[in-house]
């Protein structure tokens, strides 16, 4: 696909301080462990690592419950039909306010240790599968002059694939690094192969981490 391509060629011509990694979703399930699970997170220490040292801002897009009568939602209804999980249980962490969040231990997935948020990263949350629909995700983003975005999510591709639509429509350049997206579904709604295909024939590029890690250099 052309966003494959495309993507290791402008590689060497995107200016770093204007980039952003999004960490969408890095959640993994709490049980059973996933197969090369300890892989993954390792991979993504690196990229985080090497971003860094390029100083590009590490941003975690985390879905939450906020206490907004969101199980009275439609996407909670559509949600609770499909897959007869209360939306607000499986978007719950144990982080916030609890007079504002539905605020508990999330018995389906969690962000493994090594990968939580550090004291220099950004966190935003969002009660819907898009980063950007009704959070401050773009005001940080314009705050930080940031243009591209380099995307991984661990777990979620419906989230991956609303937030790059999102992005790609408010004029951002996305690059979602191949080897980190959805290396788990935990609903298993989008294979992998589709999504990426899917991503780089509408709304933006994707990049091995071979590459990017080289560009980094």
């Amino acid at each position: 696909m052309a966003g494959r391509f495309k993507a290791k060629l402008i590689l060497d011509n995107i200016p770093f301080f204007n980039s952003a990694l999004l960490l969408i979703d890095p959640f993994l399930p709490q049980k059973p462990k996933i197969k090369n699970s300890d892989r993954m997170i390792s991979l993504v220490q690196k990229i985080k690592k090497a971003s860094s040292k390029r100083g590009i801002k590490t941003i975690y897009v985390l879905s939450s419950a906020p206490r907004i009568g969101l199980e009275k939602s439609e996407l909670a209804k559509h949600f609770r039909h499909t897959w007869d999980i209360p939306l607000t249980k499986y978007y719950q962490l144990p982080i916030g306010d609890p007079q504002e969040y539905h605020f508990n231990k999330n018995r389906y997935f969690s962000i493994p240790e090594p990968l939580q948020p550090q004291a220099d990263d950004f966190c935003i949350r969002k009660h819907a599968p898009s980063g950007f629909f009704d959070t401050r995700l773009d005001v940080l983003l314009q705050n930080l002059k940031i243009k591209y975005l380099f995307c991984i999510s661990l777990s979620s591709d419906l989230s991956l694939l609303a937030t790059t639509l999102d992005g790609c429509s408010l004029n951002y350049r996305v690059i979602a690094l191949r080897e980190a997206t959805c290396c788990f579904s935990y609903l298993k709604t989008i294979p992998q192969k589709t999504l990426l295909t899917t991503l780089e024939s509408t709304v933006g590029y994707t990049v091995n981490m071979k590459d990017f890690l080289n560009a980094l250099s």
